[in-house]
């Protein structure tokens, strides 16, 4: 039997992430690729929680190859750094004329 996309969701649907939140409820989970009995997929975490979401990566991983039909199962953990907020825009003086006229 092949696995289906909706039985690894449920099987990742377990599984809580460092806040607490089920990882198919986080927004940190890719789309899910199904390949015959092969199956792959991403969590994105800011870089500076990677460390604490590897331990959750490889609870994923484990919960998708226990999957029937998941013949293999790759969970990969894509470390992004959050962009810094835009610095704020200085606005010219009430009165001035920014062109210098």
């Amino acid at each position: 039997m092949s696995s289906t996309r909706d039985e690894i969701l449920d099987a990742l649907a377990a599984i809580r992430g460092p806040d607490g939140v089920a990882l198919t409820d986080g927004g940190r989970l890719s789309e899910v690729v199904v390949q015959g009995g092969r199956v792959y997929l991403f969590l994105t975490v800011d870089a500076s929680e990677a460390g604490r979401w590897e331990a959750v990566r490889a609870q994923a991983q484990a919960a998708v190859a226990g999957v029937e039909g998941v013949t293999s199962a790759l969970v990969s953990l894509n470390a992004e750094k959050v962009a810094a907020a835009p610095a704020p825009t200085a606005h010219p003086a009430e009165g001035t004329n920014p062109k210098g006229f």
